[in-house]
């Protein structure tokens, strides 16, 4: 084993003893990295579209793992969407949009937590008190708002990131006319389901499979109490 291995797995034994990070958090994230750079260079992506964009967190850690293509975020929340707006405003690759993204256009309200990154269109028994604001979002299909402005065009191999807290099911059935183009995906499925009519993760890999995508990586995205899987985020390849 290298000097730079071992070093490496002391200090990722040291951080989880001494419970200086939430267990398998750190290591998770760094595995999760990895195979996300390696997915995106198998496949050779040259756009990348980020749904539920948040504040951009997913979009910086493209550019840190190298990815150098597009980047298209959508966050639907007025205060991330400023937020992402300013980190992508020195970046010329990667552009932005206010809107939620569902199965049909229209309008929806938008129940706006405490933590940003826990908002979502669905209404949550486990998470009301985490809401503390509404906000009245647009909606839009996710094939028909890029194709008919021209922002998808001859790409051949588009990875899409869904994390929308509950609702990465009903942006998928509004990418229909986009997965000829789609050849990898990334979406957060959960074991026990935070929001209300969520998909069971069983029936929601079922989806992504027989839409001709097959399951190719698993990685833990937050454990409970009793360190049992609340959620996970599955990367699916295009057979």
């Amino acid at each position: 084993m290298s000097f730079i291995r071992k070093l490496r797995n002391k200090f990722f034994f040291y951080i989880i003893s001494s419970q200086r990070s939430p267990a398998n958090s750190l290591i998770e994230k760094f595995r999760e990295l990895k195979y996300l750079k390696d997915i995106l260079t198998d496949l050779n992506i040259t756009t990348v579209i980020d749904v539920g964009a948040n504040e951009g967190q997913f979009a910086i850690d493209l550019r840190r793992i190298g990815y150098m293509g597009k980047i298209i975020s959508f966050e639907p929340g007025s205060r991330p969407y400023e937020i992402l707006k300013q980190k992508a405003s020195g970046d010329a690759g990667w552009s932005c949009f206010q809107l939620a993204l569902g199965a049909k256009d229209g309008m929806a309200v938008l129940n706006a937590a405490k933590d940003s990154k826990l908002s979502s269109l669905l209404t949550s028994d486990v998470l009301h008190n985490e809401f503390f604001e509404t906000e009245e979002v647009t909606v839009c299909r996710l094939d028909e708002f890029l194709l008919a402005r021209g922002i998808i065009n001859d790409e051949k191999s588009v990875f899409l990131k869904i994390d929308t807290q509950g609702f990465d099911l009903e942006v998928f059935a509004g990418s229909k006319d986009l997965l000829s183009k789609i050849s990898g995906i990334m979406t957060e499925v959960s074991v026990k389901p935070l929001y209300n009519n969520m998909v069971n993760y069983k029936e929601a890999i079922t989806v992504y499979e027989e839409a001709g995508y097959s399951l190719a990586g698993l990685s833990v995205v937050a454990v409970n109490n009793n360190r049992n899987i609340v959620e996970f985020n599955c990367f699916f390849k295009k057979e």
